[in-house]
């Protein structure tokens, strides 16, 4: 039975239903979205033999000529993480439901959303390199759509920039996906380790990096993070939940899945720099999110700090590292999908984004408060909530490996992260706001918002049993086998564990001081030439979007600019004896080019007047009707694709 074309045809095949519904039931069309998506996880769970260590894979025809197949597998690392993104998205289904009460066009909404689960299930699922890339388009393209017309902010622009990032991404994917096919021949992934010999280490290190670029735009490890602040932080709030807790997941699960499986030992080769790269991405995120007064672009911010645990984790290249990473990649889902939740509640309870006008929110939002403290302290590694179990393991394998230098960084990123989380929960629900509004009316959310969260604060205990094997099998046999590692038994570390603990105090104790004991001062420490320096570069965000401004965009613009003042003289030139010409010949056969030459030239003029007066019509400039002709476009693609697979023609 094609389970997983199924599972992928039934919110494809729903998109344009659901569009032309959303007009006469508006956001209740959300529970279609709903109902395809758990239909989708009925699939994938009906997938058992993956569970057990075996393999699902389903292939088809696709183009005979270049010998290209549409190849669909479950495994224990695919079937792992497409039901995280599966489950993350039906509980946000949900709570868009709520989020869409007075929001415009519905349908167009969640044909997006449901556009965007199909492209992220499509890139976990898929077997060769050409359908990779193309689910990883139709992952990226709805995000785009979506900030946009429904953002917060600038969101046309944050759009723009979120699309300049994610396809200079997506070029250099391409590049290394050309270079990998005219070097082995072939599309096919599970080809690759049985051919990887024709191609040396040198070629395959530059493969690497291409790939790596791509990667981690998505993942947002530094320096190629600046759109995620943006995106995540002015998306809708359900988007949010997505970006954060699934999207960028999908670049985590790519380098487990492709270079660290198939180009182990050219990614084993650059550790060092990659290694950098993680550290600097923990302690960045750290740092940022720890001065922001947005609630939404702290969770982002946060966001990029987790992304580098599991950057480190997956470039290890080890059994203890990887098992780690693939743990966080799930519990990351779950304690970041309920946090962005939380703030979407809060924002739409307080009427504000900003936390120095919360405050006290706990009294009249207590199953929030609950909720958002859960997510922090799993966050924050305090066990027994997932975090810890993902987290100790990353520590243990930067320990094992004697990476010192690197596990002492993380345990600045971990005391980094504890502190900002305690700061963010006094400040939202504990303290008092500069100008907070005691006579408010803020409640709890609506109960479609609260139900996807309380769901996620289950699983913040559940997953982490289940991940050492306490509860059901032993997940960590499940997502090991697959990428061709031992298994590794779930323990608990001393060192590492006291690591974590002492992370806990150094970040917690001034925490504490400053904001729920007060002994120190905040203001006064503002005040203080170190830490306004420090402000100056978190509210600048270390100047790194002024900087490729300065390279890629004034720069070219002044190198154009010379280039045309150093050809502008020869042109005049040219042109004035060109001109002279002209005139000369002209005096000679004037009635020729009257008539001749006028004549076509004009007449051409004027068809292309004629045709473009009808054409322009198509641009009405009202903003559903081109989300109408993009779903359109999208789905006759995929269904095309759909139906060669299948063998209709």
């Amino acid at each position: 039975m094609c389970k997983l074309l199924v599972a992928l045809l039934a919110p494809v095949t729903m998109v344009p239903v659901i569009y032309v519904l959303g007009r006469k039931f508006g956001r209740y069309v959300g529970w279609l979205v709903f109902a395809a998506l758990v239909f989708t996880a009925s699939m994938l769970v009906t997938s058992s033999e993956a569970f057990s260590g075996g393999v699902v894979e389903e292939v088809y025809s696709w183009t005979p000529a270049v010998d290209l197949k549409f190849g669909l597998r479950a495994d224990g690392v695919s079937i792992t993480v497409a039901l995280i993104i599966n489950v993350l998205s039906v509980l946000a289904s949900v709570y868009s439901i709520a989020y869409m009460e007075h929001e415009k066009n519905p349908g167009a909404y969640f044909s997006f959303f449901l556009m965007l689960v199909v492209g992220m299930l499509g890139v976990i699922l898929s077997t060769n390199l050409i359908q990779f890339y193309i689910f990883w388009e139709i992952m990226v393209i709805p995000v785009i759509f979506l900030i946009a017309e429904w953002g917060s902010g600038s969101a046309k622009q944050i759009a723009l920039k979120t699309f300049i990032f994610t396809h200079i991404g997506a070029l250099f994917l391409l590049l290394g996906i050309l270079i990998t096919h005219l070097s082995l021949g072939t599309f096919e992934m599970y080809e690759i380790p049985v051919r990887l010999s024709r191609m040396d280490l040198g070629l395959q290190s530059i493969v690497v990096i291409l790939f790596m670029i791509g990667f981690t735009v998505k993942m947002a490890i530094l320096p190629l993070h600046t759109w995620l602040p943006d995106a995540h932080g002015e998306a809708p709030t359900p988007i949010s939940v997505l970006l954060s807790g699934a999207m960028i997941e999908c670049g985590a699960y790519a380098v487990a899945r492709i270079l660290v499986t198939f180009f182990t030992e050219a990614t084993a080769s650059l550790l060092t720099i990659f290694a950098v790269l993680a550290v600097a991405t923990m302690i960045y995120g750290g740092v940022m999110a720890l001065g922001q007064t947005d609630i939404k672009r702290l969770l982002a911010y946060s966001s990029i700090s987790q992304m580098g645990y599991i950057f480190f984790g997956l470039i290890t290249v080890s059994t203890v590292g990887l098992t780690g990473a693939l743990f966080h990649v799930v519990n990351h889902a779950i304690f970041k999908g309920l946090l962005f939740m939380c703030a979407g509640a809060v924002i739409h309870e307080a009427g504000t984004r900003d936390m120095r006008f919360m405050g006290g929110l706990w009294r009249k939002m207590p199953i929030t408060f609950v909720a958002g403290l859960v997510g922090a302290l799993s966050l924050s590694g305090i066990p027994p909530l997932n975090g810890f179990w993902s987290k100790d393991l990353i520590l243990a394998a930067a320990y094992e490996a004697e990476m010192y230098p690197f596990l002492v960084v993380m345990f600045i990123a971990s005391a980094l992260t504890f502190a900002y989380n305690l700061r963010w929960i006094y400040l939202v629900f504990l303290g008092k706001g500069a100008k907070h509004s005691s006579d408010r009316d803020a409640h709890e959310a609506p109960l479609l918002m609260i139900a996807p969260m309380l769901v996620l604060v289950g699983l913040c205990f559940i997953s982490g049993l289940i991940e050492i094997g306490l509860v059901g099998i032993p997940f960590a046999s499940i997502v090991t086998h697959p990428i061709g590692l031992d298994h590794v038994h779930v323990q608990i570390e001393a060192t590492t564990v006291t690591l974590s603990l002492l992370a806990l105090v150094l970040g917690g104790i001034p925490t504490y001081l400053l904001y729920y004991r007060k002994i120190l001062s905040a203001e006064k420490l503002r005040a203080g030439l170190v830490w306004k320096k420090l402000d100056k570069l978190i509210s600048e965000e270390f100047y790194f979007d002024k900087i490729y401004y300065k390279i890629f965009v004034d720069r070219t613009y002044r190198l154009c600019w010379r280039f045309y003042r150093w050809i502008d003289v020869p042109l005049d030139m040219l042109n004035y004896g060109v001109a002279r010409s002209i005139v000369s010949f002209s005096s000679v056969s004037n009635a020729f080019d009257i008539k001749v030459l006028d004549g076509f030239v004009n007449g051409f003029a004027n068809t292309l007047i004629k045709v473009a007066s009808t054409v322009r019509r198509v641009q009405t400039g009202v903003a559903q009707y081109y989300v109408l002709a993009y779903a359109t476009g999208v789905i006759v693609l995929i269904l095309l694709i759909l139906t060669r697979i299948v063998g209709i023609w």
